[in-house]
């Protein structure tokens, strides 16, 4: 069961998978949905240290590096 499994997965180029799909999907929509979920999270994960940057600088407090 689990050797059918992978197998199904089991592909090196986005040409082995032509003509098939992946959970009811081609395989250029997941590559879509790959990269704007890779987008969001890289978007998200700069937001989020960009205001503890500026929440630390505001503070009035001199930042500190790790090493000190």
């Amino acid at each position: 069961m689990v050797l059918i499994f992978l197998n199904s997965f089991a592909f090196t180029t986005n040409r082995d998978l032509a003509n098939n799909l992946v959970f009811g999907k081609d395989m250029n929509t997941w590559l879509i949905y790959t990269l704007l979920f890779l987008a969001l999270t890289s978007g998200a994960f700069i937001w989020v240290w960009w205001v503890g940057f500026a929440r630390e600088k505001n503070s009035g407090e001199p930042i500190e590096q790790p090493w000190d």
